[in-house]
């Protein structure tokens, strides 16, 4: 068998895999070889997985009969109909002797790949052709330069691509296919000042999507070409259609996309000229694992089991490929799970390849921690604003990885993934499988059922929110015990009476709720049923893509053509945190009805249009329904919202471009201390177990623990005669700082309010400050309370500053942990401080139900704005 230069071998017959001759082993694809015909495969494993080539390399493939000097190949002039880009791993040959013309499969990628079409969906494709090979050599030449001659026919064939011999119109010859050329340049002013030819870069043609999504898709076609030395690429021979441009360059991070739709049509050669990707970076590198390649290739593989080998693969950089790695783990590791240290250690020897589970002596497994240790010099000691960590995975299989710093014991972690991937590399001896990007979403795109005994799914899929109240984070019900599937357009939930709909006598008013798609699938028997959830996700994708839909024959429901659109940038401009401007990664940009700041939380009668700025701050907010907006944002990480007061008229087909924007978040003086981090949530505080009568065992031990029944008991259980007492020196807000503030239940039945205290010092240097240090206090919750803040004396009457009652959402009650977001800001003068010990009191005086009571989002203390930086 001959796949290429370097994986060929004698292989053994079917017959050996059969027992008693082979013996299966973890899985029935991997058989031991114990009596084989012939000898010199004994005590081998024999894999079909140990022989999977990447798309990009399937070129020729196939069998050679060394006593007659006869071949057999399988040769592939092209792979543009194969599905998931140049990456994607198939089979090709293997025992039997089989050759394999796999043109999709789901094979390193997992369940995202299962094909899945609509109710009368017409969809067609052409698989192939691929060229079928057979040569032979007179007795006494080496048979294996048959290898070399298959080869040779391979470049023949491809110069011939496409076949002129096909009579079908769906399968278009040369002058009926178009090209792109153009030169890619990477951008990191960290790196070089001047751009980077992207020397080795694949840059292909996929149908128009998000970045990366050529990994997942199958429908269409796909084209790649392989950039030279300088950047430039050429991709020849594309098939008519709608593209976008994609690509990956080795030694970088991340994927580039280009989001504009190349319309492919005979005879087009579209010239780009000059592309740049500019890869996700916020700083200099302080430390790195690992090469940006897409795999673990280059990190530590063990050699295998000595009773479980593949002599092919003995002594060589893909050994990987061998069985049963995956076990070595726990031999080389057998009490202490890895550590790695970036000073001393190299990766190619102390990294192990993959992170996988540990198995134990009862036959489970558990998890693993990995820890990465590294030093700040003293040079560090006093940076302010976020490091970033930067983790790309080559793989995974059924794990999440939970990402913590210098406290193991922090729950909820600083990041997790949640569950991802399905693609099961591990088992099939691959260094590689779908590349994942993190991303998380707070829309309500696609909820339901499963029968698990029919193996049926029922869902409920939103393509578009646009026509919910309240913006983004506005939290409805979908699914609870019924089986009840809800689709909720308007609701008071987690908001309160601001959201109860009001109307003026003889007001004119009317909106479109929905469409939603009722989608139902289904299983044969012996396939996972859990499936059905990732299946009805891809149909999600289908139908966000179709959106607005154009079955619709009512006036009230626009078409795409009678829609606009608006783009951007939005910056952060802080210079207490950085000189320069600060991408809004990961801000929430949209457009609502005319307001003031932050007024899309209680909008209720018109559409809300909302997009998530990528890395670079920039923003798309497409579909836009005509009519008058103002454009709203919020960014993690920065106190506020950004508020353009323009009102922005969108009819049929505008466009709207607004360049870069800046949001100047609320700042007067420098950080003196801060608790929390400003995301418009409670999540980071100290989330306490539930009483163990009342659990729900989906939130055990998870970061969203909050949704467990009870939890505002817990606060008078662990704070039993004292309140929380706050020392910013000292405490951690992940372990110190209840995520909620209660009333207090008495033996008598009733409730008391309660007073939390934040102790902090202000030194020798501070003694002579004068004007006012500014508190800021953002809430993510408020329900029928009020906050009174005091400086130093708790018997101050009135206090410093009062809320007065706010809020009626019922977070509390509701397992939530955000619901109408406030922020105040309360000048605390210089003279009320004190040198040396200082004491601020919030207290919260209400007191008639468990369910009253605050969560704090971010609070922070500013010296006076004379005071330019803190030493």
């Amino acid at each position: 068998m001959a796949i290429s230069d370097e994986r060929q071998r004698n292989m053994p017959v079917p017959e050996d895999r059969i027992p008693p001759r082979g013996k299966p082993l973890a899985y029935p694809e991997a058989v031991q070889l114990l009596d084989p015909i012939k000898p010199e495969f004994k005590g081998e494993v024999d894999d079909k997985y140990e022989y999977s080539m990447e798309s990009k390399d399937i070129k020729v493939h196939g069998w050679i009969s060394t006593n007659d000097s006869v071949g057999f190949w399988q040769i592939t002039p092209s792979n543009e109909f194969r599905s998931a880009g140049p990456l994607k791993q198939f089979l090709g040959s293997h025992v039997g002797p089989t050759n394999l013309a796999v043109f999709h499969s789901t094979h390193y990628v997992g369940a995202e790949l299962i094909m899945s079409f609509e109710e009368g969906e017409a969809w067609k494709k052409v698989f192939g052709p691929v060229f079928i090979y057979m040569n032979s050599f007179p007795k006494g030449v080496d048979p294996l330069l048959l290898w070399t001659q298959a080869k040779n026919q391979t470049k023949i064939e491809e110069e011939k691509w496409p076949y002129n011999f096909t009579a079908s119109s769906d399968y278009p010859s040369s002058d009926q296919r178009g090209s792109v050329t153009g030169r890619l340049l990477v951008r990191d002013r960290y790196i070089r000042s001047e751009d980077i030819p992207a020397n080795g870069s694949y840059i292909g043609l996929a149908a128009p999507g998000d970045v990366g999504s050529w990994q997942r898709e199958y429908k269409g076609y796909q084209f790649w070409s392989k950039a030279d030395e300088k950047g430039y690429f050429s991709i020849n021979n594309v098939r008519t259609g709608r593209y976008n441009l994609y690509a990956f360059v080795p030694g970088f991070i991340g994927d580039y996309h280009n989001q504009t739709v190349f319309d492919i049509s005979p005879g087009t050669n579209i010239s780009l000229g000059d592309l740049v990707y500019e890869p996700p970076r916020d700083g200099v590198t302080l430390w790195e694992i690992g090469v940006p390649d897409r795999t673990a290739a280059e990190f530590y593989i063990p050699d295998p089991n000595p009773t479980f080998t593949n002599k092919l693969y003995l002594n060589r950089s893909d050994k990987y490929r061998q069985y049963g790695l995956w076990e070595r783990y726990a031999e080389l590791y057998p009490h202490e799970d890895m550590v790695y240290n970036v000073d001393v250690d190299d990766y190619s020897k102390n990294w192990f390849y993959m992170q996988v589970t540990r198995k134990q002596a009862d036959g489970g497994y558990n998890g693993t921690t990995w820890q990465i240790k590294f030093q700040l010099a003293d040079k560090m000691k006093n940076f302010t604003g976020n490091f970033k960590l930067r983790i790309a995975l080559a793989t995974s299989n059924v794990a999440e990885l939970q990402v913590r710093v210098n406290d193991l014991s922090v729950d909820p972690p600083l990041f997790t993934t949640g569950e991802i991937g399905k693609d099961n590399t591990i088992a099939r001896h691959g260094i590689h499988g779908l590349s994942l990007s993190l991303k998380e979403s707070k829309d309500i795109k696609v909820h339901g059922w499963i029968s698990t005994n029919d193996s049926v799914g029922f869902w409920q899929i939103t393509p578009s929110n646009e026509f919910r109240s309240a913006g983004p984070l506005k939290q409805f019900l979908g699914s609870h015990v019924g089986p009840t599937n809800l689709a909720v357009f308007h609701s008071t939930h987690y908001v309160g009476a601001e959201l109860i709909m009001s109307f003026e006598e003889g007001e004119a008013w009317k909106k479109v709720f929905g469409p939603v798609f009722i989608y139902l699938n289904s299983f044969p028997k012996g396939v996972d049923p859990l499936l059905l959830w990732t299946q009805a996700k891809n149909q999600t994708k289908v139908e966000e893509e179709k959106w607005p839909y154009n079955f619709t024959a009512s006036s009230d429901f626009p078409s795409s053509d009678q829609r606009g659109s608006v783009t951007g940038r939005l910056l952060v401009r802080d210079r207490y945190i950085r000189s320069e401007d600060i991408p809004a990664n990961g801000s929430y940009v949209g457009l609502a009805a005319p307001g003031d700041v932050g007024s899309w939380q209680r909008e209720y009668k018109g559409y809300q249009f909302w997009s998530k700025a990528d890395e670079k701050g920039y923003f798309s907010i497409n579909n836009v329904r005509t009519g008058r907006y103002n454009l709203y944002a919020f960014v993690p990480g920065f106190i506020g919202d950004y508020h353009n007061q323009t009102v922005f008229n969108i009819s049929p087909g505008t466009n709207i471009s607004l360049g870069d924007l800046v949001y100047e978040p609320p700042r007067d003086g420098v950080t003196l201390w801060e608790i929390g981090v400003p995301d418009r949530t409670a999540a980071e505080f100290y989330i306490p177990d539930p009483n163990p009568t009342f659990t729900n065992k989906l939130y055990l031990n998870r970061s969203d623990k909050y949704r467990q029944y009870g939890l505002w008991e817990r606060y008078a259980e662990l704070y039993p005669h004292e309140d929380m007492v706050y020392n910013v020196d000292v405490d951690d807000y992940s372990k110190n700082w209840f995520y909620m503030q209660v009333t207090r239940k008495q033996a008598d039945g009733g409730y008391n309010g309660t007073t939390w205290q934040i102790k902090f010092q202000l030194n020798d240097k501070m003694k002579n400050f004068t004007g006012n240090f500014k508190l800021r206090i953002a809430l993510a919750t408020s329900n029928v309370a009020e906050l009174q803040v005091r400086v130093n004396d708790l018997s101050v009457d009135p206090p410093l500053f009062t809320t007065g009652e706010i809020g009626k959402d019922n977070t509390i009650a509701r397992h939530g942990i955000h619901g109408l977001y406030w922020l105040y800001s309360v000048n605390v003068p210089a003279s009320s401080l004190r040198h040396g010990n200082n004491t601020i009191y919030l207290t919260q005086p209400l007191a008639i139900s468990p369910f009253q009571g605050l969560m704090y989002d971010y609070i922070r203390l500013e010296c006076p704005d004379s005071i330019s930086h803190l030493t």
